[in-house]
């Protein structure tokens, strides 16, 4: 998954069909079972990267997904971010964030790992972009330890920014 979202940020689209190739050839030698959530990640990404230079038919696709029964899960929020900051809507992609720290309270890290990638550098300049890192409790923690990110400085009072 993480190839595809690579190859689809480089918009290099002879990576993005490779991967996409190796995506669905895995998926053929190990079916859904035990692992539905990762089959539909795969899938997702799949599906998406053959459009990633297609903006208009990749956000229909991407709303239908989202509506679609089947896209249901409490993971799929995280990779639904990626795809709505790579075709620019930085809000929604901290809105599903916010969706999958809250359905995933034990896995943060998924969440930390996320919102310093270069593909959601934009998210970082959205206001809720605050919300999403006080709820994480780094804010509380960069304010005690002193120890601030390279993306991220306090400003007066309990303010800080991120860029």
């Amino acid at each position: 998954a993480v190839a595809v979202v690579t190859a689809t940020a480089a918009r290099d689209a002879a990576r993005i069909e490779r991967f996409t190739a190796l995506f669905e050839s895995y998926v053929r030698r190990n079916p859904p079972s035990e692992s539905e959530t990762t089959f539909r990640f795969a899938m997702l990404n799949a599906d998406l990267a053959r459009l990633a230079n297609e903006p208009d038919r990749a956000r229909a696709a991407l709303r239908h997904m989202r509506a679609d029964p089947e896209y249901r899960s409490p993971y799929l929020p995280l990779a639904f971010a990626h795809w709505v900051a790579y075709l620019d809507d930085p809000t929604d992609a901290v809105a599903l964030l916010s969706q999958y720290f809250k359905a995933n309270p034990g896995s943060k890290g998924g969440v930390l790992g996320a919102i310093w990638r270069p593909m959601l550098r934009k998210i970082r300049d959205v206001p809720s972009f605050k919300d999403l890192v006080r709820e994480l409790g780094l804010v509380e923690y960069w304010r005690t330890t002193g120890d601030w990110p390279d993306f991220c400085s306090p400003l007066e009072g309990d303010d800080f920014e991120c860029h």
